[in-house]
C-alpha cells in the first residue's frame, strides 16, 4: 500500500490549525459567541429557509454579521480590524447580488406586483361608480390612465368599463 511521502503528516496539519485558532482569538475574540446572540436579535421569529436562494442569502448575511462581530470585538483595543471591515464591504455588495438575482428568479417580482395590485383596486373603484356614472372617478394605475383618458369618450368609456360591458383588450376604445 502507498503511504504520503511529504514532508507534513497530519499532526503537523493539526498543529498549524491549533496555532491560526490561537492567532484568531487573539485578534477577533471568541467572536463565534456573539455571532448567535446577533442572530436572534435580527431574526427574533426565527428564519424559514427553503430554496436554494433563501440559503445563499442566509449564507451571504452570516458572513457579514460574522464580520461585523469580528470587528466589533477589535473596535475598542486595536480601532478595529481592517481585514474584518474590507470583508464587510465586499459581503454586503455580495449580498446586494445575491438578493437583486433572487428578487427575480425564486420571489414575485415587487413591481408586477404593485401593478396587479393597483389594477385590482381600479377594479373594485369601477365597480363601486354609481350606475348615472356620478360618482367619482377611480385613481387610475399609470397604464390604465394612458389607455382611458387617450379616448374622446371617456366617460361614455368609464361607465361601459364599471359594468364589465368592455374587455381588457378593446379598453376604452369607441364602438
Amino acid at each position: 500500500m502507498a503511504q504520503y511521502q511529504g514532508k507534513k503528516t497530519a499532526l503537523d496539519f493539526f498543529e498549524e490549525a491549533i496555532k491560526t485558532y490561537k492567532d484568531r482569538n487573539k485578534v477577533y475574540g471568541k467572536n463565534y459567541y456573539r455571532f448567535g446572540e446577533v442572530m436572534k436579535v435580527l431574526f427574533p421569529e426565527g428564519i424559514f429557509l427553503q430554496t436554494e436562494g433563501d440559503f445563499n442569502r442566509y449564507g451571504g448575511i452570516s458572513a457579514i454579521v460574522g464580520k461585523l462581530c469580528r470587528y466589533a470585538n477589535s473596535f475598542e483595543q486595536k480601532c478595529g480590524h481592517t481585514d474584518s471591515i474590507h470583508d464587510l464591504g465586499v459581503y454586503a455588495f455580495i449580498q446586494q447580488e445575491l438578493d437583486n438575482y433572487y428578487r427575480l428568479q425564486d420571489r414575485l417580482d415587487l413591481d408586477k406586483m404593485e401593478e396587479k395590485n393597483q389594477e385590482e383596486q381600479y377594479q373594485k373603484d369601477c365597480k363601486a361608480l354609481r350606475k348615472d356614472g356620478t360618482a367619482k372617478a377611480p385613481i387610475l394605475p399609470d397604464k390604465t390612465l394612458k389607455k382611458f383618458t387617450s379616448d374622446s369618450n371617456y366617460e361614455e368609456n368609464l361607465r361601459r368599463y364599471s359594468r364589465g360591458d368592455l374587455k381588457d383588450d378593446s379598453l376604452f376604445r369607441n364602438g
